[in-house]
């Protein structure tokens, strides 16, 4: 049923298909010539296309037009991709400095608890010539005199 569809479009578009009396199709030798018209009108423009005859011709405004349009469509599409690139760049020096950064406080911070421990405040004092006490201190108590 599709096929007698279709045979029946192409009949009625294309007139060099024929029914003939066993049902069958056939083309007649005036398509083929047809053919060889269109197969020459295509060798013509892809012609014209590479001579660049599209360009200079009387409607070329329009053809103008799509190719400026198009250039900078792509100009803006290579700008856009160098802007990412640019900052995948960026981001990738940023944690690298985060990185840098985080590894300084954590040797600054182990630094700074050696200093505090009482076994290195004494072994820099002692090269001072001060030597921890061997005394405990003593609480002095102060009284207020009342009048």
């Amino acid at each position: 049923m599709l096929f007698k569809k279709a045979d029946r479009l192409i009949s009625n578009k294309i007139p060099a298909f024929a029914e003939t009396d066993s049902g069958k199709n056939q083309i007649n030798s005036s398509l083929w010539e047809g053919v060889r018209r269109t197969d020459g009108l295509m060798k013509n423009n892809i012609y014209h296309i590479l001579r660049g005859k599209f360009l200079v011709s009387d409607d070329s405004f329009k053809n103008w037009r799509i190719i400026i349009f198009i250039s900078l469509l792509a100009i803006i599409m290579i700008a856009s991709s160098h802007s990412a690139d640019q900052k995948v760049h960026d981001i990738a020096r940023l944690n690298n400095e985060v990185k840098e950064w985080r590894s300084a406080f954590v040797d600054g911070r182990s630094k700074l608890m050696r200093l505090k421990m009482e076994s290195g405040i004494v072994q820099k004092m002692s090269e001072k010539g001060i030597e921890p006490s061997s005394n405990p201190p003593k609480k002095i108590k102060v009284k207020k005199e009342e009048d």
